[in-house]
């Protein structure tokens, strides 16, 4: 397979996918910024006989679809965190959860995850935003630098929701290297899974880590689109196809939540 980054420009999306199509490739997998706008691109790359996948993003013309409902995560996402204060901090008064959110504004849905997240954490009288990330990366370095400003914004920070685990797993590197001594009283919480938190969680009882819990999207996001592609190669998916993406919840030992969509 060839794999090309657009470096979050439509324009230079647009132009791979007709390469790929120029080259006769069968199957093409995009995560647009923004599915409206290449849906002339991906309309004339189905019309020349070539398969185009959009990964993590609806859209309203025929094509094949991995997705995930972004604001049930982002409401499932703040859901979780509000369920851990209740276990925490049982007696937390008015605005007394300084929270900081970290979210993304490149790709329009998962815009939406953000605005959920933030929605359903605000609509809780506890909360108090001293700080909002709306350019987040799915990175770790990202996270360490975000989570050091979110604390020097807010020293005694206690709540983080974070669009995406990449960035998640920087914030909680950041606390452990840095203020070790507060991840007692700090939960992270973020979207999507990672080995790594394989590692992560076992370490929250211990105060060897604060990301607490995230909402993953089917087994794994890629396991989705394994399995599409699988489909596609043997003739049992054509276009139009929509997978959808089941939440669950995946959270350390000591937190006692349970949210699963599969069962539903």
């Amino acid at each position: 397979y060839t794999f090309l980054a657009a470096d979050v420009d439509t324009s230079i999306q647009i132009q791979q996918i007709e390469n790929f199509v120029t080259m006769g490739t069968s199957i093409v997998i995009a995560l647009p910024l923004d599915a409206d706008q290449i849906k002339d691109t991906v309309i004339k790359a189905q019309q020349a006989g070539t398969t185009v996948v959009l990964w993590g993003v609806t859209a309203d013309y025929d094509t094949i679809l991995v997705q995930t409902d972004q604001e049930d995560l982002g409401t499932q996402i703040g859901n979780m965190a509000l369920a851990w204060l209740d276990q925490a901090y049982p007696n937390a008064e008015t605005g007394s959860i300084p929270t900081a959110i970290m979210g993304q504004s490149s790709v329009v849905d998962v815009i939406k995850r953000t605005e959920a997240v933030t929605n359903t954490v605000a609509a809780d009288s506890r909360i108090n935003i001293t700080i909002e990330f709306d350019n987040c990366q799915d990175d770790i370095n990202d996270g360490f630098i975000r989570m050091e400003e979110a604390m020097t914004v807010s020293p005694d920070l206690i709540l983080v929701t974070n669009n995406c685990v990449a960035n998640a797993v920087g914030n909680n590197n950041y606390v452990m290297a840095q203020q070790p001594d507060k991840a007692q009283n700090i939960g992270i919480f973020c979207a999507d899974y990672d080995s790594t938190l394989d590692e992560i969680f076992p370490l929250v009882e211990s105060g060897g880590a604060c990301l607490r819990g995230t909402i993953q999207c089917g087994e794994t996001p890629q396991a989705s689109l394994v399995d599409c592609i699988d489909g596609i190669i043997n003739g049992e998916i054509v276009s139009p196809y929509v997978v959808v993406n089941q939440l669950f919840s995946y959270v350390c030992p000591t937190f006692n939540y349970s949210y699963d969509a599969r069962t539903i």
